[in-house]
């Protein structure tokens, strides 16, 4: 299983794709895969190329696209803890993608903290509460 995971952090949590590029670093180099348009958005939204700020839908294709690529290997494993710190282009594109992977072998568990998390709870995830 490859195994992808970020952590939301306070301080980065007003730039836009910081959690994404942590999550997606070590599938970078397979951007070149992708068609034209997502690839340009996601090279853009992840400081790899200059541009206009990307379409959001083209950089959650992207992740979606480069996630599935990447599942075709070996099930993939993303993890995101403290998802209430990503910043929001982050977390939407999180939750698109949760949305979409159902029929694929990719498992993308989230944490937040009680109460926080917006975006993400319309994402179909399955909530588990932590005991304390």
């Amino acid at each position: 299983m490859r195994v992808l995971a970020a952590t939301g952090v306070e301080a980065e949590s007003a730039l836009g794709y910081a959690s994404l590029q942590l999550l997606l670093r070590p599938l970078v180099d397979r951007a070149g895969t992708l068609p034209a348009p997502q690839s340009r958005a996601l090279r853009i939204a992840l400081g790899l190329e200059d541009g206009d700020p990307p379409d959001r839908f083209l950089v959650s294709l992207a992740t979606l696209t480069l996630l599935s690529g990447a599942a075709e290997e070996r099930p993939v494993l993303c993890v995101l803890d403290d998802a209430h710190w990503a910043a929001v282009p982050s977390q939407d594109v999180v939750a698109f993608v949760a949305r979409r992977v159902a029929a694929e072998p990719i498992a993308l568990p989230a944490s937040v903290r009680p109460g926080e998390g917006g975006i993400l709870k319309g994402a179909g995830l399955t909530a588990l509460a932590r005991s304390p």
